[in-house]
Order: structure tokens, then sequence, then C-alpha cells
């Protein structure tokens, strides 16, 4: 599904080693770099009519607050940001009886962005992301079980999936620790945060296993907002 995709997104994120500069906030000549994060956080996602249809069948609700975890990174000329990142997200497990119910989730997305603010290694930006997610839900019993019952009668746990088309809206802020002796390059440690929003404007319908429509089942989205707190690497040079 996406978290293939995800993956290698990340490993082409972390190898990129860009570099550009920036005197002033007025002033930016022409420069280049880059920057690679790891990012976690917390996103708030809207499961209105997810919760709506569980407590209908006596599960308890999930939390709408969820632990987000990824990557990501960027190359920069002058005040522009091309970029990418990936991140994975799951909520508190539930139960009803003898079963437990999971829901996670991940995505990928492309950026654009525009530093309108960049003095002394901090940089302010927004920026727009466009890609693709997904969520599951996994359905499951928590007892043990033999092996070979399992082969005998599989049908103890299920998982639901939906993927669509995603949209990112977001703010941020990056801070260069400088350990570089040049004087005309920054290098080092970089440290961020970005608030921002998710929206999935197109989720398709669930399936069962990715290939079975589940059919009558509540509408679902990947919205939410979210806090990613960032620490990495990157570099930056004046031409």
């Amino acid at each position: 599904m996406f978290y293939k995709s995800i993956h290698f997104l990340l490993v082409i994120l972390f190898i990129s080693k860009l570099v550009y500069s920036q005197e002033s906030n007025k002033e930016i000549n022409s420069s280049g770099g880059g920057k690679g994060f790891f990012m976690f956080g917390w996103i708030k996602s809207d499961l209105n009519d997810l919760n709506a249809r569980l407590v209908k069948s006596n599960y308890p609700e999930l939390s709408k607050n969820q632990f987000s975890f990824g990557g990501g990174g960027f190359g920069k000329i002058n005040r522009i940001m091309i970029g990418g990142q990936g991140h994975g997200f799951s909520s508190n497990i539930i139960t009803k009886g003898n079963y437990n119910l999971k829901y996670s989730g991940g995505y990928g997305l492309f950026d654009l962005g525009y530093v309108f603010f960049s003095l002394s290694g901090v940089d302010i930006f927004s920026m727009i992301g466009f890609g693709g997610g997904g969520i599951l839900i996994d359905i499951y019993e928590n007892k043990p079980i033999r092996f070979d019952e399992i082969l005998d009668n599989p049908k103890r746990g299920v998982q639901l999936s939906s993927a669509g088309f995603l949209v990112n809206f977001s703010f941020g802020l990056d801070y260069l620790i400088n350990l570089s002796d040049q004087s005309n390059d920054r290098g080092g440690i970089a440290l961020g945060l970005r608030l921002g929003y998710l929206f999935s404007p197109y989720m398709s319908d669930w399936k069962i296993s990715e290939e079975v429509d589940a059919l009558n089942g509540p509408k679902p989205n990947m919205n939410g907002f979210y806090l990613h707190f960032m620490i990495g690497g990157g570099g930056t040079g004046r031409n």
C-alpha cells in the first residue's frame, strides 16, 4: 500500500545534502541548501463518524489524539523550498470482549514552501503539500491461540482499509545550530516545529484486506490538525 512508498521516500530524503545561505530577511543572495529531519508529534484526527459506529456496536470510542512519527527533508533555492515527507500514526487500542481494535495509518507528501523570514539560522515559512495516504482498522482476538488452530479456522480477525488523496497546509520554524568553521557556510544540527492541517478531499470506500468491499461503512477521512517536532541536520552556503 502506501507504506512501501513512504519508506522509499524517507530513504531518498535523508541522503540529500545541499547548501544555501541568507544574510537577512530583506536581502537574500543567490543561495541554496537543504535539511533532513526525523519528525514526531501529535495529530488530532476527525473520528466522529467512525466513533459513532463503534459505540453503536458496543465498542468504546477511539481517542482522536494520536502519536505521529516520520521524517522529511527539503532543498531550498533562495526563498523557495522543495521537498517531501512521510509519516505514520496510530491510536489507542480499544477492547470489546475477546476482541481488540486498532486504528492506524500513514501518508507521503510532496511539499512546496516559501520562506518569508530568515535571519541568523532561523527560517519561518509556509508550506503546501500534495500526496496520498491510507488508514487501517485491525480487529483481532486478544487471547493466545495455537498456530494450527489459526490454519483450521482463520476467521479470527479482519483488516479494513481506505486510501485517498491528501492536501497539507502548514507553517514551520527551523533553527540551524552552526557547527561549521567556514565563514560563508553553515552546517550542523537542525531543529524545527511544524503546525498544520491535513485534508483528504477524496478517500476510497472501506475494503477488507484491500480487495473486498465493506459496504455501508462510516465515511473515511484523514482530516486533522497536527504539531510536529523535528530534529535532524543540514547545511547552508552562499554562491
